[in-house]
């Protein structure tokens, strides 16, 4: 799941329809314990109230000044 490069507004509905989608569908039968996955997923990360709301880990409009989540290394970068 590449969501996390969507714009924030359609990371919901990205996420759904990737879970409605055939092939999910048929591989949740297949493997139950799936489905209890992207129950997680979705309580922690994408529904309204998650612990992880989107925003902070979306990185669809992150500046790429420094590519780099060591933000001393970016500094180094920019002062060689």
């Amino acid at each position: 799941m590449a969501i996390g490069f969507l714009p924030v507004l359609l990371v919901r509905q990205n996420f759904v329809m990737f879970r409605n989608g055939r092939l999910i569908r048929r591989l949740v039968r297949r493997y139950p314990a799936l489905d209890e996955w992207m129950e997680y997923v979705e309580a922690t990360y994408i529904s309204n109230n998650a612990t992880f709301p989107a925003p902070m880990w979306n990185v669809f409009d992150r500046t790429m000044d420094t590519r780099t989540n060591n933000h001393l290394e970016g500094v180094l970068v920019v002062l060689w």
